[in-house]
């Protein structure tokens, strides 16, 4: 059984990193530029994933998150914000694997805590929200700790006032918005796919228990017919 359930998840990590390479990579898809900025929305299969597994593999989808976000920017990078994670790659991944371990562990405690189906989905609203603007929130705070003086050069010293004038507004909210409403959206039919699976692991592990039983049964009837 450990060993089926370590093949099942190491396939469904393989899928989910698939699909967020080929997010990041396609163009205007996973990471959508208009003029100076930059909209993300590979976060939301990102939150989706970390909502299926919990933070134990959350923080691998965060791990995948950030290597599409520095190789993008350093291969296809356009924006200001794409020269900072080029050149600082830190600055790319430590945010969204902290963010990603973070929202694994949220949704771990609300599948604790929130038994009933549909009031967790609701819960998800303003978790997603959240986590998403924590999850800029980090972004920025990283880039304050490694590179404020470039980015304050690259930005003419206005790098603090755009962030919140601008990036917040135009950027984090609209993304924090989206996240609030897709993920829920999302989980909610794929929660009862995600979990039969497992599910059918289960059975089919007690279905097995239960022919060897039945075998050693026999095995042992015939021997004692035997000595008979």
């Amino acid at each position: 059984m450990r060993r089926s359930n370590h093949v099942l998840n190491l396939t469904f990590f393989a899928i989910c990193s698939a699909i967020l390479f080929i997010m990041g990579f396609i163009p205007n898809l996973g990471y959508i530029t208009i003029g100076i900025f930059s909209i993300t929305i590979i976060h939301l299969p990102v939150l989706l994933f970390s909502y299926l597994k919990g933070y134990r593999w959350g923080w691998l989808y965060g791990l995948m998150f950030g290597l599409t976000s520095y190789l993008v920017a350093l291969t296809q990078g356009k924006t200001a914000f794409d020269a900072l994670f080029a050149s600082y790659p830190i600055v790319a991944l430590a945010p969204r694997i902290i963010f990603c371990f973070l929202a694994g562990i949220t949704f771990s405690v609300l599948k604790t805590c929130i038994h009933d189906r549909f009031k967790r989905k609701i819960a998800l609203i303003p978790a997603s929200f959240i986590l998403t603007v924590i999850h800029s929130l980090l972004v920025f705070l990283f880039l304050y700790i490694f590179c404020k003086e470039q980015a304050e050069e690259m930005f003419n010293g206005e790098f603090w006032y755009l962030f919140y004038s601008l990036v917040f507004l135009s950027g984090t909210i609209p993304e924090a918005i989206m996240a609030a409403v897709v993920v829920p959206l999302l989980a909610w039919p794929l929660e009862p796919l995600y979990r039969r699976l497992y599910m059918n692991k289960a059975e089919d592990r007690k279905e097995s228990q239960r022919l060897q039983g039945l075998l050693i049964a026999r095995i042992n009837t015939d021997r004692q017919s035997d000595i008979l």
